[in-house]
């Protein structure tokens, strides 16, 4: 048997999703996985380059056409070499359209392993707006100033999409609730090894 699975992890922009699959990461190194982290914003910013991408304001048409093009670099590209080297990826986007949940359980399909999707609950503005103040030198989100109307605006429109598409979704995964951090990843974790 097979010591893969495939993680998705979704949820709005600045809701930590990053942050889970880093403190996830090593809990499933330690389970025997090989897990490697796919984080669509990384992605994006070695394709097109940090400074081109941090111009470009979230939800412009610059900036979502390099989002469509960092998507589908994962979908085709990233995960189906991760698991060809017999490595777990950890998808991090915000998996905006249910098309996303399910190209990726359809991979996991193909390669006959595990698909978990974990939906991060959006934090609030303020908790948003304290994690932009606190952003981490590696962190590679476009949302970082606050101060900016369109950032703000960016968020609330984030928060109130996702939710909306996965509302009344009949499909397995895991809603992550807002907590400490190695809280939500410990929970991710048990998700994950008891559904496995």
């Amino acid at each position: 048997m097979k010591n893969q699975v495939q993680i998705h992890i979704a949820g709005c922009k600045r809701s930590g999703k990053t942050t889970l699959a880093r403190n996830l990461a090593p809990l499933l190194e330690q389970a025997g996985y090989r897990s490697i982290i796919c984080d669509v914003d990384e992605v994006k910013n070695r394709i097109f380059g940090a400074e081109k991408v941090m111009a470009a304001l979230p939800d412009t048409p610059e900036s979502l056409e390099m989002q469509s093009i960092a998507i589908e670099t994962l979908f085709t590209i990233c995960i189906p070499m991760v698991l060809i080297l017999g490595g777990s990826p950890i998808i991090v986007m915000t998996h905006l359209r249910r098309t996303s949940y399910y190209r990726g359980r359809d991979i996991a399909a193909q390669y006959s392993i595990p698909f978990k999707f974990l939906l991060v609950k959006a934090p609030t503005l303020e908790e948003a707006k304290l994690r932009a103040q606190h952003i981490r030198l590696e962190d590679q989100s476009d949302m970082r100033n606050f101060n900016n109307p369109k950032i703000v605006q960016s968020f609330l429109l984030y928060a109130k999409k996702i939710e909306g598409v996965y509302e009344n979704f009949s499909e397995s995964y895991m809603a992550v609730e807002q907590a400490d951090p190695q809280e939500m990843a410990m929970n991710a974790f048990d998700y994950i090894a008891r559904s496995s």
